[in-house]
């Protein structure tokens, strides 16, 4: 049957026609291509959909509106559709059904509330018609109201897209609705469904983590000097930024509340493998960067424990060991003592800032060990199905906050990648522990975003002292971070702590830099990488007006000859 025949085919349908007739062209409408219907169909058959689930009273009896609004939802997903949908009085029949809080209508307002969450996606003016009509209390009355995590996946979706702008809603949200409260104990129970192996706890839990993300980036930029409540001209620094002003000049301290929960996930949730950040702690850490770390040192420095028990809390203390063990026996090879074995924790560890250290150690090992410019890295990413730009750089800057934040933390992460007893008898850029691959990520080029947070992160530990950073892991390795932030000036020589001479340029020791000098030659394929990467930097500051790419010039000069 065409599609055309189809929407003629539901047209002709009576209150007394036969139910199997109803059902079956509308299992034909949800089996058939969105694409199949012209924009006249789709709009005739929406409407009519609509109109027809209003009251039961229609074409469709009150037993097939779940149906007819699941067949909605599929042509809701085109945006043609979607137009129809957001019509005001259309809106208000959905949120109507949505809303109903009887049992036995349970099914037909989830299928309402997903097309409202499609058209809503699809049509960002939709967003506000959906707060002119009460939505938006609708949905915290039903997220702090239910236990599945299938409504609360729903209600966190549409809250997540009502919050994308400044609106007055977020304000209500926060200083009337408790908000924050209610995103704590939703928290806490979508981590026990997720350990319990829930259907829909991960789903529910990443659209309540960008919810609640929009709500700490938004509503402290809506609270400026000027008490401009609509955040006319806010909002547009990068959230994964130390300069972001929101983060710092505008937090509002009613967000704390959300803190100890935040903390809750990002100690609790268990490992994944092959990939160390994935989803939903990804966006856990989203949403931590943009909390201070000082005004509220003793909610992010203290033991965190759940207020709640799980029948799986053995397996994630087992998973929590497993996932310690492998990132200290990482963190040994920092020290000269490395032949040491490394002692085995006797409980996982609960502190942000080990935990998050730990991360950064697996997370890097797994997918940067050696050359980060090599062809394979960027393979497993796509494998994987990761932009390491954008996963990596927020834990990155997490850890720098941290340490910016609290000196102990400092310290410690301090202790850990550059201990006073450091082997640098060998070039620090050639270790296979985490100091080494966080000196290569600072001279890689596919990966700016990291390797300018990497940066950013060993300034912080080493005090924000450029001399101390460039004494530590020499100024050759910290030259171009440097450069980028005006510090161009090299230091003069330290010493480390058996009183040797510290080459300033490569880190190590002067004896053993000597020592070195005729281990520069490069293989073949070493030489063609670090063409490349010359080449992909010439193309770079080509691209943005900074001169001609002097290799591309060259072969079209003629100028260039393959070497046999």
């Amino acid at each position: 049957m065409t599609t055309s025949s189809l929407v003629s085919s539901y047209l002709a349908l009576t209150p007394s026609s036969p139910r199997s007739d109803l059902l079956a062209v509308l299992q034909q409408v949800i089996n058939a291509r969105i694409d199949a219907f012209t924009v006249e169909d789709k709009e005739t058959l929406v409407q009519a959909f609509i109109d027809d689930v209003k009251d039961g009273k229609g074409r469709v009896g009150q037993k097939d509106i779940p149906l007819a609004l699941e067949a909605l939802k599929v042509l809701g997903r085109n945006p043609t559709a979607s137009r129809v949908i957001i019509k005001r009085p259309n809106l208000q029949i959905l949120y109507n059904i949505g809303t109903d809080t009887k049992e036995q209508n349970a099914e037909a307002a989830q299928e309402a509330l997903r097309s409202c969450a499609n058209a809503l996606l699809l049509i960002e003016a939709a967003r506000d018609t959906w707060l002119d009509i009460h939505g938006g209390e609708a949905c915290v009355e039903m997220l702090e109201r239910t236990t599945s995590p299938h409504s609360i996946f729903l209600a966190a979706r549409l809250l997540f897209l009502v919050t994308a702008k400044q609106t007055p809603f977020i304000r209500k949200l926060v200083e009337e609705l408790r908000i924050t409260d209610i995103l704590g104990q939703k928290f806490d129970l979508l981590m026990n469904a997720l350990l319990g192996g829930q259907a829909m706890a991960k789903e529910s839990m990443i659209d309540l983590l960008k919810f609640a993300f929009n709500l700490l980036l938004q509503y402290p930029r809506m609270l400026d000097t000027n008490g401009d409540v609509n955040g006319k001209g806010k909002g547009k620094e990068d959230p994964s930024s130390s300069n972001a002003k929101g983060i710092n000049e505008q937090w509002n301290e009613s967000l704390g509340n959300l803190l100890p929960s935040l903390l809750r996930l990002f100690n609790g949730l268990p490992p994944t493998f092959p990939s160390p950040l994935s989803a939903p702690l990804t966006h856990v850490i989203h949403a931590l960067i943009n909390i201070p770390v000082a005004p509220f040192a003793n909610r992010w420095f203290s033991p965190v424990c759940s207020p709640v028990s799980t029948p799986r809390s053995n397996t994630s203390d087992k998973l929590h060991k497993a996932f310690s063990a492998i990132a200290s026996g990482r963190r040994s090879l920092s020290s000269s003592r490395s032949s040491s074995p490394a002692p085995s924790p006797v409980v996982p560890p609960r502190d942000t800032v080990q935990r998050a250290w730990d991360l950064l150690e697996i997370s890097t090992a797994h997918y940067i060990p050696g050359d980060p410019d090599d062809p394979s890295v960027r393979q497993l990413c796509r494998t994987e199905g990761v932009a390491l730009d954008d996963t990596l750089t927020p834990l990155v800057a997490l850890l720098a906050r941290l340490a910016g934040g609290d000196e102990s933390a400092r310290l410690r992460m301090k202790e850990w990648i550059l201990p006073a007893d450091l082997d640098r008898t060998s070039p620090l850029e050639a270790r296979q522990d985490l100091l080494g691959r966080c000196l290569r990520i600072m001279s890689c080029v596919y990966f700016p975003h990291v390797k300018d947070t990497i940066g950013e992160l060993l300034f912080t530990i080493c005090d924000s002292d450029a001399s101390i950073l460039a004494g530590q892991v020499g100024y050759g390795n910290c030259a171009g971070f440097l450069f980028n932030k005006g510090i161009m000036a090299p230091p003069a020589g330290v010493t480390d702590s058996q009183g040797e001479t510290i080459n300033p340029i490569t880190g190590i020791r002067h004896a053993q830099a000597r020592r070195a000098d005729h281990l520069d030659e490069m293989t073949e394929e070493e030489k063609e990488r670090e063409a490349e990467k010359l080449f992909v930097l010439f193309e770079r500051l080509e691209k943005s007006g900074m001169g001609v790419n002097p290799i591309r010039k060259a072969q079209q000069e003629g100028r260039l000859e393959e070497v046999p």
